[in-house]
């Protein structure tokens, strides 16, 4: 059967495919949502308004609307209809597709799917500052940012993945897998030998490695802290004054703290005087 062009009134042009032709070339859902693929079948069987399939012009690339096409498919129908859309680059695409299942309800993209977007525009060569910005339309910043942070992860240890393949099934060196799948040398030697530089030190040296250790711990923990404030209150969560009570807080705590050593400094140092005195 031929492709039927059908008028609609105020719409872009809508024509009949077969279902069987329409496929994913890109998609914005990491899978199916089968509860989403069945409310699309019950209102293809009650006849219910369903929007037409979005599909790249020119092509048979579906755009939106692959839970459309997997719940003709269940209920054997042979043709969809379909409205074309401008084709664009990869990146705008991506971002239309998911701008469209983002306002689309009771079943908008997951977490996982947002990753998987982010995945693909920067696979694409698409910038973190950009992914932040065309992400900035649906999550707060905060929210943006981890998920950029996540997805970014993703993909370094799917490289580090490949890496240590190519050199276990490949006869590839490490610097050759390092090199030919963009994995930092060291890093992929640890991953594959687990090796962790030991240094020897005295027993001064070890307390003052475990002091080091402990302090840059708990450097640590404060500063994801102060990083979680400062995204709760460009998102909005918290107000100045809040943010500022705990920084003032943590800066009194600190000031306590170089107190303290005076007072161990000043012990040490009568100490001394009382062991000359006494030799």
């Amino acid at each position: 059967m031929s492709n039927v062009h059908v008028a609609i009134p105020g719409r872009t042009d809508i024509i009949l495919l077969p279902v069987a032709d329409l496929r994913m070339r890109y998609d914005v859902r990491r899978e199916l949502n089968e509860d989403r693929v069945l409310l699309f079948m019950e209102l293809y069987e009650s006849e219910a308004k369903v929007p037409p399939i979005a599909v790249v012009r020119g092509t048979t690339d579906i755009h939106d609307g692959r839970h459309r096409k997997a719940a003709l498919e269940h209920l054997n129908r042979l043709h969809a209809e379909c409205v074309l859309v401008d084709s664009m680059g990869l990146a705008d695409l991506l971002m239309d597709a998911f701008a469209k299942n983002m306002s689309d309800a009771p079943f908008p993209p997951t977490r996982e799917d947002a990753i998987y977007v982010i995945r693909q525009l920067l696979d694409v060569g698409v910038s973190g500052t950009q992914v932040l910005k065309r992400f900035g339309a649906h999550f707060r910043p905060s929210q943006a940012r981890k998920l950029l942070e996540t997805a970014q992860t993703n993909i370094l240890k799917a490289k580090i993945t490949r890496a240590k393949n190519a050199v276990a099934h490949n006869n590839m060196s490490v610097g050759e897998a390092a090199e030919a799948h963009g994995v930092e040398l060291e890093r992929l030697q640890a991953e594959i030998t687990g090796l962790k530089k030991r240094r020897r030190a005295n027993d001064i040296a070890e307390v003052k490695t475990g002091i080091t250790n402990r302090f840059r711990s708990n450097s640590a923990k404060n500063i994801a802290v102060f990083r979680g404030l400062l995204e709760k209150f460009e998102d909005g969560e918290l107000v100045e004054t809040q943010v500022l009570e705990v920084l003032l807080h943590v800066q009194r705590l600190n000031q306590d703290g170089s107190k303290r050593i005076d007072s161990w400094l000043e012990r040490f140092a009568a100490l001394k005087g009382s062991m000359k005195a006494k030799s």
